[in-house]
């Protein structure tokens, strides 16, 4: 439900003069559910609301304190402190005359502290509205609380509204009260622009310049990332601001350029990384100065992982942020002020200074793409005749072939629309380049896994297909020998987890090769028993049946020198736990061999005899010829 058809219905509700309900305005944490109500009221003026936060509230008692407080405009008034105002008159009194008057006058004005505050809540008039925030970050249960505001509701008919996140609740109790108590429960809705005109109305920014621009993109992000948590937009934007102001203030070159604008995403995607997704402090910094190599080892190790094994935390926000965007994040300066509150000048100089040669210099033509800044026709020619001579490179090399694929879309588009004159066939070129430079490609990842859509038109779709075709190639590649390297690390490393995790990650790819395999006979012997049994296990498990020969085939001769080079070892070695385990694993392998050679002899049969069949069937239709 949007902002606007809540009013209404929070205004509908205020009208019934003996509600015997309340009503509950339900979303996400920072969503804007306090700035709402609050903004509702005071622009109607119709109620007085006494507001109260159920942040950490122990008890029930507590929460009539609270509203006490908020009704005599304290910030907190509790039974304690009343009884303490009692006991403070006493000992006045006491010190001026007869202690058992003094005592007596203090008993007197803590019972009428108490009943004051006791007639005060039974007293709340119609007029009222008592709302309830933070209602899921009780300390007490959610249906202890409920129970409590059905005094107010029940009994006094007062109107009361409660600002929840139900996603937060847990309490087997709680639908049962909430039945009796709550009639209406609506979720807040917001926009993105009115998410953004929220934001900007609280953030002052020293040039009014670009405002319009800076509200798009912010408008932009929104809409694209799905960001809903108000407070931390506020964060990344007031962090973004301070930014701008400081490289007004530094007098920095490009300060009145609205391209600063791309500066943008980085404050808001670590303050989500920070605040939302609760990323390790220590990942973000690295994303802040090697992002590159973080996504590239994510797409070749992370992103493999079994489906049982939860993905940490950084890749949940890689997937969800920093890896659907092309826009850069590497700013050390804007990390440090987001996450840790210091903005440095001279790191914030040193990063524009790289930002600067990557987002302007001719070296990187697809930057120079943009067409939503201004840009006269001879600089925009100039960075054409820049990007035409990557053409003739066969040694460039792109951070991804998913920018590789950008580029070559970008091209494309612009020369069908006349952008600039190619003497020859510019969509051959462009799509021989990519195949041969493809391979080079620092990330061979599929352009659809940075969220790149296979394009209309044939010289594109066809450039899309081979692309992902060979990205997917690449990627595998890539994997096993990542994955060959991890069995050797752990041997290594002693790690008997890591091979149990390998067992489930390569069930069906050749990892045992014949590079690797006299480096894996000098480090298993080193390795405790566990680690021995772990890999004998990895073994057995990967040929359970007969059908795993077929894919693992290329496994056989470096099996058949693991059982060479461990019984060479077991004869020069005295008998102990190590020997025992070494030996198993050898007869494990050996048995593996003898099955697979067996296999073979069966497949070179089964190949014989379709020849043979087939040359008797060829000699019998020759003959039905004649």
């Amino acid at each position: 439900m949007n902002s606007k058809q809540l009013s209404e219905v929070i205004n509908s509700y205020c009208e019934n003069e003996k509600p015997d309900y309340a009503i509950m305005v339900n979303g996400l944490w920072g969503s804007g559910k306090t700035y709402f109500i609050k903004n509702h009221f005071e622009e109607i003026k119709s109620h007085k609301i006494i507001f109260v936060s159920l942040y950490g509230v122990s008890s029930t008692s507590k929460i009539d304190d609270l509203i006490f407080s908020a009704m005599i405009g304290t910030s907190d008034v509790s039974d304690g402190e009343i009884k303490k105002a009692g006991d403070f008159i006493g000992k006045v009194f006491s010190s001026f005359g007869d202690k058992g008057e003094g005592s007596a006058l203090g008993a007197f004005a803590s019972a009428a502290g108490e009943a004051f505050k006791n007639r005060a809540l039974k007293n709340i008039g119609a007029g009222t509205v008592l709302v309830f925030d933070d209602f899921e970050r009780a300390e007490i249960s959610a249906h202890q609380c409920l129970s409590k505001i059905n005094e107010f509701v029940e009994h006094q008919k007062t109107k009361v509204i409660i600002l929840c996140d139900e996603s937060k609740v847990n309490d087997v109790k709680y639908s049962e009260y909430k039945e009796k108590v709550i009639l209406h429960t609506n979720y807040l809705e917001r926009t993105s622009k009115e998410i953004t005109e929220i934001c900007f109305s609280t953030t002052k920014f020293l040039s009014a310049k670009h405002v319009d621009l800076f509200k798009n993109e912010l408008n932009s992000i929104i809409e694209e990332f799905s960001f809903t948590n108000i407070r931390t937009i506020m964060h990344g934007l007031t962090c973004f601001n301070k930014i701008i102001n400081k490289l007004d203030e530094l007098n920095f070159k490009h300060k009145n350029d609205g391209v600063l604008v791309e500066l943008m995403f980085p404050a808001l995607a670590y303050s989500a990384g920070y605040k939302d997704f609760s990323v390790d402090i220590a990942d973000l910094e690295r994303s802040s100065v090697e992002f590159k190599k973080q996504s590239v080892a994510y797409h070749m190790t992370e992103k493999k992982k079994d489906s049982k094994n939860e993905l940490s935390n950084w890749a949940i926000f890689y997937e969800k942020i920093l890896g659907k965007s092309t826009k850069r994040v590497e700013f050390k300066s804007i990390f440090e002020l987001v996450c840790k509150g210091y903005l440095s000048d001279e790191l914030l100089l040193s990063d524009m200074e790289k930002w600067e040669v990557k987002k302007l210099g001719p070296e990187h033509p697809i930057c120079n793409f943009r067409v939503d800044e201004v840009i006269s026709d001879n600089k925009f020619e100039s960075n054409i005749v820049a990007a035409l001579a990557i053409l003739d490179d066969d040694d460039y090399v792109f951070y991804s072939t998913a920018e590789l694929y950008e580029f070559c879309k970008n091209f494309i588009f612009l020369y069908e629309h006349g952008a600039f004159n190619y003497v020859g066939d510019f969509e051959r070129k462009i799509s021989s380049f990519a195949l041969d430079v493809a391979s080079k490609c620092l990330n061979h990842t599929d352009p659809s896994s940075f969220g790149y859509d296979k394009a209309t038109g044939d010289v594109l779709a066809n450039l899309y297909t081979r692309l992902e075709e060979m990205s997917k190639k690449f990627d595998s590649d890539n994997w096993l020998k990542t994955l060959q390297n991890d069995l050797l690390q752990s041997l290594v490393k002693n790690d008997a987890k890591m091979i149990k995790k390998l067992s489930h990650q390569a069930s069906d790819m050749a990892i045992l090769n014949i590079q690797n395999m006299p480096k894996i006979i000098k480090a298993l012997p080193k390795c405790n028993n566990v680690t021995i049994r772990a890999f004998g296990i990895f073994l057995k498990q990967r040929y359970k049946t007969g059908s795993d020969f077929s894919n693992l085939s290329s496994e056989f001769e470096p099996l058949s020198d693991l059982v060479k080079g461990l019984k060479i070892h077991l004869d020069k070695t005295a008998n102990s736990l190590s020997k025992m385990m070494i030996k198993l694993v050898c007869e494990t392998s050996e048995i593996i061999c003898n099955e697979a050679n067996e296999y073979l002899r069966k497949e070179e049969s089964k190949l014989k005899f379709n020849s043979s069949s087939e040359t008797d069937s060829s000699e019998v239709t020759k003959r039905q010829d004649l």
